[in-house]
C-alpha cells in the first residue's frame, strides 16, 4: 500500500498537472529525481514530456534509459534514436554515448567517428575515450603520444580517469618524458576526486618516494582510501606492508 501511494506521488508529479503548469528544465529534474528513485515509468513520463517541448537533455536521459535497461530491456537502437535526435538539438554528450554503445559491441573505428564529434565540442569524457582508443590501440594503430595528447585535454578539464592515467604515463615515461612532479600532481587531482585508482597510485608514490619525500605513514592513508572503495591494488599494498613490519 506504501508503494502504491508513493507511485501514485510520483505519477502526479509529471502527469497530474497541465503541461503549460511545468517548464521543460522543470520536468526534467523531477524526472532525474524520480529516477534515482527507481521509479522509472514516471520518470519516462517526465522526461518524454520534456523532449516533447524540445528539451535535449531529456531526449539524453530517455536514451539513457534505453541503453543502461532502467525500466525497460536494453535497448541499444533506441538508444541511439534518442541520442542522436539529442544529439542534433545540441546535448554533445549523446555523440559520446552513441561511441560508448559501438565500443561496447567492438566496433572501435566507429566508437572513434562518434567520440571525435563529441571532443570537437571539448567533452571531457570523449576526449579520455579518445586517449583508451590509442593508448591500447582500439581502432586504431597503438600511439602513446597521441594518447597523452588526449588525456592532457580531458585532465585539464577536471577528468579523473584522464588524470590517473596520465600520471601513470608521467611514472612510466609512456608517451611523455618521465616526471614525478607532474605525475604527482595530477594523481593528487584525481584523488582527491575519490578516484580509487588515483588514490592507490599516490600511495604509490609516497610509498617509494617517486617526486616526493618517502613517507609510508601519507602512503597507507592514501591505500587505506583507495581500499575503503574496494580498490584490491590498495588492499594488497596494505596487507603487503603489515607483513613486512612484522619480520
Amino acid at each position: 500500500m506504501k508503494y502504491l501511494s508513493i507511485l501514485a506521488l510520483a505519477f502526479s508529479l509529471c502527469l497530474a498537472n497541465p503541461l503549460h503548469a511545468q517548464t521543460p528544465d522543470k520536468l526534467l529534474e523531477q524526472g532525474k529525481t524520480l529516477l534515482e528513485n527507481k521509479q522509472y515509468m514516471p520518470a519516462f513520463q517526465c522526461f518524454r514530456q520534456a523532449a516533447d517541448r524540445g528539451n535535449a537533455a531529456a531526449l539524453h536521459q530517455i536514451g539513457m534509459m534505453f541503453a543502461n535497461g532502467q525500466g525497460t530491456a536494453t535497448n541499444d537502437e533506441e538508444a541511439i534514436k534518442y541520442f542522436t535526435e539529442a544529439a542534433e538539438k545540441g546535448n554533445t554528450a549523446s555523440y559520446n554515448n552513441i561511441g560508448v554503445i559501438a565500443a561496447r559491441k567492438g566496433d572501435y573505428k566507429t566508437a572513434l567517428k562518434w567520440y571525435e564529434k563529441a571532443a570537437e565540442f571539448g567533452h571531457d569524457v570523449a576526449q579520455k575515450n579518445i586517449g583508451l582508443l590509442y593508448q591500447s590501440g582500439l581502432g586504431v594503430e597503438q600511439n602513446q603520444e597521441e594518447a597523452a595528447k588526449w588525456y592532457k585535454l580531458a585532465a585539464g578539464q577536471g577528468n579523473a580517469m584522464a588524470q590517473a592515467n596520465l600520471a601513470k604515463m608521467y611514472v612510466e615515461g609512456d608517451g611523455v618524458k618521465q616526471n614525478y612532479a607532474e605525475a604527482l600532481r595530477l594523481y593528487k587531482l584525481s584523488a582527491e576526486q575519490g578516484y580509487t585508482v588515483a588514490q592507490y597510485g599516490l600511495g604509490s608514490m609516497y610509498e617509494y618516494g617517486y617526486g616526493v619525500k618517502q613517507n609510508q605513514d601519507e602512503a597507507i592513508a592514501w591505500y587505506e582510501k583507495a581500499a575503503a572503495k574496494g580498490n584490491e591494488g590498495a588492499k594488497e599494498a596494505l596487507q603487503r606492508i603489515s607483513e613486512e613490519r612484522w619480520r
